[in-house]
């Protein structure tokens, strides 16, 4: 019978780390928040026990400080604790915001399940199913320092067969499996390896950290992989996550499943406001696409950033909805008035927290010469002076120049968007003004 092993893939747990650029949050969404990152890694440790698989890798950042808190300290000796009660083996290689150095009071404390390899130097470790070798792991932690060389230099399917020749006496042992933590050539300035290196190693499945965007590669049948973050920390690490579960079975593709670790989910948002007519309607805007979002992910609560986009006025509109939509864009542009919105959505849907709202729209200016010929001159104005950006700029450098100051370094660059603003400003200060 072909020999087979089955293990979860994780790491970049972060734990203890804070949720970063959230303002406004209310008391309960602190807590939930608090305890999202912690709650992702017990999820990991109850896949390990419903898989019954043979062992949990976890490839660096386990903490998010070199010094972390008690609680994160033992939720995490709490865990593995539980995997030890089922006779499940787990190992850890640390990573760059976890150095091993700040493991020496840890250390002593994890279950007898638990190994904790080395950073300095590749260590190899053989892996048993009742007494018979199963799979030997080959593991580097991230270095303090290095220069040049690679961090899996000598790390290959030949030298850890070597390594552990003596232990093995003369058995075979199906697998050999890399674990550690880097940037690959995807993040160069964390340990880079390149991907002749890594893909010449030999090893049955490189088991990676760092890259908080899961990566497989090959897709269908992964022989290295990035398991991503298992919990988002903010609006960059938008969507479910998750850790994988991997199998390698001799002669067969590696087959790799994702099991969902996120109980809540970031998302950056689009709000089409073209129909919306007043703040009523753009709340029952912003809380549909909220929902449409959410049903689309396995996280039932979420935290979203919502941005109002959408012409104020599309196609032939008659003058009333063009006035009332003008109106309504004149509100949104007071901060105050997203920030009431923002209140109202977060009371309203108590799954969801709206982090913040910014209004995107891009106005259209075919309806604006039914307000009067004022209107109209004022757009032909700016529509000429955008179809001249070279005229432009040397007017905004002369300028600049009689003020003796500098121009910006992204300002020129920035013309069209500008020129975009101005447009959308000047279509809602004058849209049904009747000049």
């Amino acid at each position: 019978m072909p020999a087979r092993v089955t293990f979860i893939h994780s790491g970049d747990l972060h734990l203890g780390a804070p949720f970063r650029g959230l303002s406004g949050l209310s008391e309960k969404w602190s807590r939930r928040l608090a305890d999202a990152i912690p709650q992702a890694f017990d999820t990991i440790i109850d896949a390990c026990i419903e898989s019954q698989v043979d062992f949990l890798l976890l490839a660096g950042d386990v903490f998010d400080t070199a010094k972390p808190g008690y609680g994160h300290y033992r939720r995490f000796i709490d865990g593995l604790r539980r995997l030890e009660a089922q006779g499940i083996a787990v190992y850890v290689v640390c990573g760059n915001h976890d150095p091993i150095s700040n493991w020496d009071e840890i250390a002593p404390q994890l279950p007898a399940n638990t190994e904790l390899l080395a950073s300095d130097r590749p260590r190899y470790l053989v892996h048993y199913r009742n007494g018979e070798p199963l799979a030997v792991i080959a593991g580097r932690g991230f270095p303090l320092y290095f220069g040049d060389e690679s961090i899996i230099h000598g790390m290959t399917r030949s030298n850890a067969l070597k390594a552990t020749s003596q232990e093995l006496n003369g058995r075979s042992v199906p697998f050999v499996i890399g674990m550690t933590h880097t940037g690959l050539w995807l993040a160069r300035d964390k340990a880079p390896v390149s991907k002749a290196e890594i893909m010449a190693s030999g090893m049955d499945y490189w088991a990676l950290g760092h890259i908080h965007k899961m990566y497989l590669m090959p897709q269908d049948a992964p022989e290295l992989a990035f398991c991503g973050i298992p919990q988002g920390r903010d609006i960059h690490e938008q969507g479910d996550r998750f850790c994988l579960k991997v199998t390698l079975e001799e002669d067969r593709p590696n087959r790799v499943d994702l099991i969902p670790t996120s109980s809540v989910a970031w998302r950056i948002l689009d709000v089409d406001v073209s129909d919306c007519g007043n703040l009523g309607e753009v709340s029952k805007a912003c809380i549909g696409a909220m929902y449409a979002a959410n049903r689309e992910m396995l996280c039932e609560e979420m935290v979203a950033r919502l941005r109002l986009t959408g012409p104020s006025g599309a196609g032939s509109v008659d003058s009333a909805a063009q006035v009332a939509r003008s109106g309504m864009l004149a509100q949104l542009r007071n901060p105050a008035a997203l920030e009431e919105l923002r209140w109202e959505l977060n009371e309203g849907c108590p799954s969801f927290f709206c982090d913040g709202i910014s209004l995107e729209v891009s106005c259209e200016p075919e309806n604006v010469g039914e307000s009067g010929p004022f209107a109209k001159l004022v757009m032909q104005e700016i529509g000429a002076m955008g179809q001249n950006p070279t005229r432009m700029s040397e007017e905004l450098m002369e300028d600049f120049s009689r003020l003796g100051v500098m121009v910006p370094d992204g300002l020129l660059k920035g013309l069209d968007a500008c020129m975009a603003k101005a447009q959308d400003t000047c279509i809602e200060l004058l849209g049904g003004a009747g000049l």
